[in-house]
């Protein structure tokens, strides 16, 4: 019998939509596009900050906003009702799909995802059967179909472990929120690193789960509804990548002068080099 992340694997293959060529959508639009995103301001979504400030959502007729996340909202409920226009989610959005959720996947902008599990290393959780009993903190139904797909491979179910919901704090660990939290390897594990703190990662992708990250979708009430500009969007948000992988550092100061981003110039170096990869 086919594993969850088996399964997961060919719903990807199935659903997610790769446009070809079309005409470039030239009429102007007077009413913005709403992207949001699945975290707060950093290399992680540059692709989108360089579309917009080098002017490739402008070329399309675009006028986009970008918004960080909200995190009292789950951004597919927001673009299910129309709140925004574009999300960014992972894999979970295959289940969201499959389960009725009129969603629609337009790009996947990391081939493979950058989720993964940490814990400081005093707490001794080098497998996955180490999490067993612990406390594991990732978000539920928003980023968590890799987290599941691994659980799911060792035969955890949800009785054998405590679940906490995300604060989305950094410090969780260092502050005993969780034993273990969900974290991007491009983010937080430098973080903890830069303080000397010792941590142990378990990847998914080392046990054969080996998901798509940050997919970029919509409704498919937008997309019957204003195609072009969805396919203009999705054009020029992948221009805007190319962009910023290949003018990391312009990028990155971009960020911190007109994002406010949070975090070291040289943190998101670092993020923007293991993201590239």
């Amino acid at each position: 019998m086919a594993s969850i992340a088996q399964k997961l694997a060919r719903s990807v293959i199935a659903f997610v939509l790769v446009f070809g060529c079309s005409n470039l959508f030239a009429s102007a639009n007077d009413d913005s596009l709403i992207l949001r995103l699945k975290w707060f301001h950093q290399f992680q979504f540059a692709g989108y900050y360089a579309a917009l400030e080098k002017g490739c959502y402008s070329e399309e007729g675009l006028n986009v906003v970008i918004k960080q996340r909200d995190t009292g909202k789950n951004p597919l409920d927001e673009v299910v009702t129309g709140e925004v226009d574009f999300g960014i989610s992972d894999s979970s959005l295959i289940l969201k799909r499959l389960n009725g959720s009129p969603v629609v996947a337009l790009a996947v902008i990391m081939q493979s995802s950058p989720l993964v599990l940490m814990s400081l290393d005093e707490k001794q959780v080098t497998t996955p059967f180490d999490l067993i009993g612990k406390r594991i903190m990732y978000q539920e139904n928003v980023d968590d179909a890799i987290i599941m797909g691994v659980l799911n491979e060792f035969n955890i179910e949800r009785k054998d472990f405590s679940f906490v919901p995300h604060n989305f704090d950094d410090q969780a660990l260092i502050n005993d929120h969780a034993d273990v939290m969900s974290a991007y390897i491009t983010n937080q594990p430098y973080t903890y690193r830069t303080k000397g703190l010792a941590i142990n990662i378990i990847n998914p992708a080392n046990y054969g789960v080996d998901f798509y990250g940050d997919n970029l979708f919509t409704s498919e009430r937008m997309l019957n509804e204003h195609a072009e500009q969805v396919l203009a969007f999705r054009r020029a948000s992948i221009k805007g990548w190319k962009y910023a992988l290949d003018n990391i550092e312009e990028t990155v100061d971009l960020i911190i002068t007109k994002y406010g981003s949070k975090k070291s110039r040289e943190a998101l170096i670092y993020e923007a080099n293991i993201t590239k990869r």
